[in-house]
């Protein structure tokens, strides 16, 4: 008896069986992905709109910061980390395939690299006032004005929008920009020929590197004096002389400069990552493999904790924010509590104001009539 095609059915069953339990594996392992993901993002964007709504609040609403030029930028930047949200709401969106196309996904790669160039550049801005403040500190107020400050953060937003979106649209072969938000998938690897590698590493070297190399050389200066200041502070308590240097940095103008010092580290260490994979990648001739797309998604979502970390910075560090914050929150909880108030308690306070207010006048005309 030929047992051959029993054994074969046998087998084909087997192997259709070992297949639809790895498929349901694989499905059930991705839909925990895309869910432990989806918080993840959901979370991020919830603490993005509440942190750098409150800095923008604590910025223009303090009459005390107000008039500090330098928060104009610290309230710019962090609109620029609110704008964001909704590159997560739109990655949020793709995990599900919706909105998934290849024009949707090059407009948000443009908008990333272009919140990505305006941040860098307002920590620039700040890193220069820092700087201005420390080694100018008699001539920062003649050098650091409002009208200044107005006019470097125009030249802020419009300069790297409009070297990314205006030439981009005169010139429809640069499709770009779409690796820096991790669509590498097929069908969406941008044209990686020689225009779009120029036109892609002539932003990221005037906006993001350029800027970064400045900034590490002037707090490598900073850093110098603050060293110097420490060696002679300890010198002058051992030989009790009193020291006067004009040179020398204010305290509170060295905590903003570290503050600002702990801003920057944490924005490289967030978007360094994924700048140097999206240039690999470009200059590598586009070759995906899961690997790579695993790690830049990764990246990607480190940038998105990068939006909240400056309110957190912020809070810490200075005693300035957390003052008008406690102030602010304080002023609308006592509104709220007044809006809040019954008709009852309406009602009795203004008796209690009545009858004090009678008791008042009948006692004045005892006194009038005792008088007369």
């Amino acid at each position: 008896m030929d047992l051959t095609p029993y054994n074969t059915s046998l087998l084909q069953n087997a192997t259709t069986n070992n297949f639809k339990e790895t498929s349901m594996s694989l499905s059930t392992s991705s839909q925990v992905e895309r869910a432990f993901k989806l918080v993840f993002v959901v979370i991020v964007a919830l603490a993005n709109i509440t942190g750098n709504s409150g800095i923008c609040l604590v910025a223009f609403r303090d009459a005390h910061l107000r008039v500090i030029a330098r928060n104009y930028v610290v309230a710019s930047l962090a609109l620029s980390d609110l704008l964001n949200v909704q590159i997560m709401i739109y990655r949020a969106l793709t995990y599900y395939d919706i909105g998934r196309d290849p024009g949707t996904c090059n407009t948000m790669g443009r908008i990333f690299a272009s919140l990505l160039y305006v941040s860098t550049l307002h920590l620039f801005a700040l890193s220069m006032d820092r700087y201005i403040a420390i080694f100018y500190p008699l001539r920062y107020r003649f050098l650091v004005t409002s009208k200044r400050i107005v006019t470097i953060l125009l030249m802020i937003w419009i300069v790297p929008v409009l070297s990314i979106h205006i030439v981009i649209a005169a010139n429809a072969g640069l499709k770009g920009y779409s690796t820096f938000y991790g669509c590498i998938e097929d069908g969406f690897i941008e044209a990686s020929d020689k225009k779009n590698r120029l036109h892609m590493c002539f932003n990221v070297t005037l906006f993001f590197f350029l800027p970064l190399l400045i900034m590490m050389a002037a707090y490598y200066r900073i850093s110098k004096v603050a060293w110097y200041q420490s060696n002679r502070v300890s010198v002058a308590v051992v030989s009790v002389v009193p020291i006067t240097n004009s040179r020398i940095p204010r305290a509170r103008e060295r905590k903003w400069a570290k503050t600002l010092a702990i801003v920057i580290g944490a924005f490289l260490c967030c978007y360094l990552p994924i700048v140097i994979a999206s240039l690999v990648y470009i200059f590598s001739g586009g070759t995906t493999n899961h690997a790579l797309e695993t790690t830049l998604e990764v990246l990607l979502l480190l940038t998105f904790l990068n939006t909240v970390l400056n309110p957190v910075i912020y809070s810490l560090r200075s005693h300035e924010y957390r003052r008008a914050l406690r102030k602010i929150c304080g002023r609308c909880f006592r509104d709220s509590n007044n809006n809040g108030l019954s008709p009852l308690h309406i009602v009795t306070k203004d008796l209690e104001s009545l009858t004090v207010s009678t008791l008042v006048n009948t006692q004045s005309l005892r006194k009038d009539s005792i008088s007369h």
